[in-house]
């Protein structure tokens, strides 16, 4: 085959294709080959036109430096997370106080004494 030379497959033979992949008639590392096409042409046609779940699992290669980084990042977050909720826990606590304390002294404390300068 001369080289530089594009091919385009219509949508129709892609389909036909993908029917015939589906009904075991012909496989992905043969038809690539009678095509001259790699074989993830064949998969994105797959993906595109076929009546299955072609997704790929995937796999994260990374050095141990990289998930001892993750793992202890996913502790930090998990610590702030927690000191967060404890913090809101608090507000929500002295508001509420704020809220008795100006009821049974019948003043605004908030209004009074929270203005902002």
């Amino acid at each position: 085959m001369t080289k530089n030379v594009r091919r385009l497959f219509s949508e129709s033979f892609k389909k036909e294709k993908v029917e015939q992949i589906e009904s075991g008639q012909i496989t992905v590392h043969k038809l690539s080959n009678m095509l001259e096409l790699g074989d993830t042409a064949i998969y994105r046609w797959l993906k595109k036109y076929g009546t299955k779940d072609y997704k790929s699992p995937v796999i994260v290669i990374e050095t141990e430096s990289d998930y001892l980084k993750w793992k202890n990042s996913e502790g930090k977050i998990h610590h702030m997370e927690n000191l967060l909720g404890k913090q809101l826990i608090k507000i929500e606590y002295y508001e509420e106080l704020l809220k008795v304390a100006g009821e049974h002294f019948q003043v605004d404390i908030k209004e009074k004494f929270l203005k902002k300068s």
